[in-house]
């Protein structure tokens, strides 16, 4: 697992918006430990939003601003 990211910092990263990226962790799209909740902050792993974004590119889904 690789350095963990604020929401905010995945989605200057990503290109999705922080909402967005809430959705994908509480739906679990990154994996198990792809994402972790503390409190009411979620944090992602880095190597885990890339294999998702890569992923969703190669699908042909939008990134970025909707």
């Amino acid at each position: 697992m690789g350095d963990k990211l604020t929401i905010r910092q995945a989605a200057r990263l990503s290109g999705y918006s922080e909402a967005h990226l809430r959705r994908l962790c509480i739906n679990g799209a990154f994996g198990n430990d792809g994402a972790t909740k503390f409190a009411n902050a979620w944090a992602i792993d880095r190597d885990a939003l890339t294999k998702y974004v890569r992923e969703a590119k190669s699908k042909g889904a939008p990134s970025g601003p909707r």
